[in-house]
C-alpha cells in the first residue's frame, strides 16, 4: 500500500511541478514579449547647406608700361593691360577704381576702360575732366557682362586700358596709376 500511497503523491507533485512550470512560462511571456509602446523617442536633425559666392581674377599684367605721345602743349599716356580672366560662379558686379598713386604735374584727363576679350567690344568706361586725383571710379553691373557674353562658371577675358593727359609735361616726370578690381555679389 505504501507503493500505491506514493503513487498518487508523485502525480500530484509532478502536477504540481507541470502548473509551476506553466506559470513561470507565463510570467516570462509578459515579460519577453515584444510590444508596441504608445509614446516612441525620434530625433530629427536638419542640414541646410548655401553655396557661396565665389570670384577670383588672374592673368592680367602686374604692371603695364604706357605709351607717351606730345600734342601741342599737351601729353597723351596710354596704356592696355594683358588679358584678366574673371572666373565666378555667379554672373558678378565688378567695381573699377582707377586711382591716381603719383602725378609730379597736373592731369587734365583721366579714364579707364574695360574691354570683352570675346566680343572685343568695350563694356563700360569711366573718364574724370577733374584737375584732382580722386579715383575715377565705375561699376560693371551683371547685365554690362551679359550682354557682352559673360557666361557663369567660365573664365572671362577682360582688358584694361587706362588713357591720360598732361597739361604741362616735362622730361622725365614719371606718372603712376592703379586699376583696382573688387568683386561684388549681383
Amino acid at each position: 500500500m505504501q507503493v500505491n500511497s506514493l503513487k498518487p503523491f508523485s502525480s500530484i507533485t509532478g502536477l504540481h511541478v507541470v502548473h509551476s512550470a506553466f506559470l513561470c512560462l507565463v510570467c516570462a511571456s509578459l515579460f519577453f514579449t515584444p510590444r508596441f509602446a504608445q509614446a516612441s523617442i525620434q530625433n530629427t536633425t536638419t542640414f541646410n547647406a548655401t553655396v557661396p559666392f565665389t570670384c577670383s581674377f588672374s592673368g592680367g599684367s602686374d604692371l603695364v608700361s604706357m605709351d607717351y605721345t606730345r600734342s601741342g602743349s599737351t601729353g597723351i599716356m596710354l596704356g592696355t593691360s594683358e588679358s584678366l580672366l574673371i572666373s565666378s560662379n555667379q554672373v558678378p558686379r565688378i567695381n573699377v577704381s582707377l586711382n591716381t598713386l603719383l602725378a609730379p604735374s597736373g592731369i587734365s584727363f583721366r579714364g579707364i576702360w574695360i574691354r570683352s576679350d570675346s566680343t572685343n567690344r568695350y563694356i563700360k568706361s569711366k573718364t574724370s575732366s577733374s584737375y584732382s586725383n580722386s579715383p575715377v571710379s565705375t561699376i560693371l553691373q551683371p547685365s554690362d557682362l551679359r550682354s557682352n557674353g559673360y557666361v557663369s562658371g567660365l573664365p572671362y577675358g577682360v582688358k584694361l586700358t587706362v588713357s591720360a593727359n598732361l597739361s604741362n609735361s616735362f622730361p622725365n616726370d614719371e606718372y603712376r596709376f592703379q586699376v583696382v578690381l573688387t568683386c561684388l555679389e549681383p
